[in-house]
């Protein structure tokens, strides 16, 4: 089977071209949501969604610095806005894995921890959707009890994972 490559963040950052909300738009999947960062359409029709969302609250207040701020506030919420990306597997499992191996001193045979984390997602993938079918995930979640909750059943299933993969003694 012939593996697929993928493109590197400066070269959908090129495709892009020099448009601010495409680019930050392109930063928080990278990190977040890896797997839908090379959509450059959809990265382009939010980006243009939230220059128009700019461009239409200037209009209607003025050009004022806190408007100007106001409207950027308003468009960078904008840009995710209905697509579920309030909480992500790779913001969950990136600290969970960074800690265990550092924690385990597992650094001399791995580049960054990123990539070995992206390598462990599809793996960890299926652990996270297992615990996560049991909470309702909206904007609120990180502040409720079970997000903790959640949280901890994650990492000790995560941790349980990365010792097999390693093949620790403990």
């Amino acid at each position: 089977m012939k593996k697929t490559k993928h493109k590197t963040r400066e070269e959908l950052a090129a495709e892009i071209g020099a448009d601010y909300y495409g680019l930050k738009l392109l930063d928080y999947l990278w990190g977040y949501f890896p797997e839908e960062a090379e959509d450059i359409d959809f990265i382009r029709r939010q980006a243009a969604d939230a220059a128009a969302e700019e461009e239409k609250y200037l209009l209607e207040h003025g050009t004022d610095p806190m408007e100007q701020l106001e409207a950027r506030r308003k468009a960078s919420a904008s840009l995710l806005g209905g697509f579920g990306y309030s909480l992500s597997k790779y913001e969950m499992l990136f600290p969970i894995v960074d800690e265990y191996l550092y924690d385990h001193k597992i650094d001399e045979t791995m580049t960054t921890a990123r990539e070995e984390t992206l390598e462990l997602i599809p793996k960890c993938a299926s652990i996270f959707n297992k615990y996560a079918e049991k909470y309702e995930f909206d904007e609120s979640f990180r502040a409720e009890p079970d997000y903790d909750t959640f949280e901890a059943e994650l990492t000790k299933r995560v941790t349980k994972l990365l010792e097999k993969a390693y093949e620790l003694p403990f």
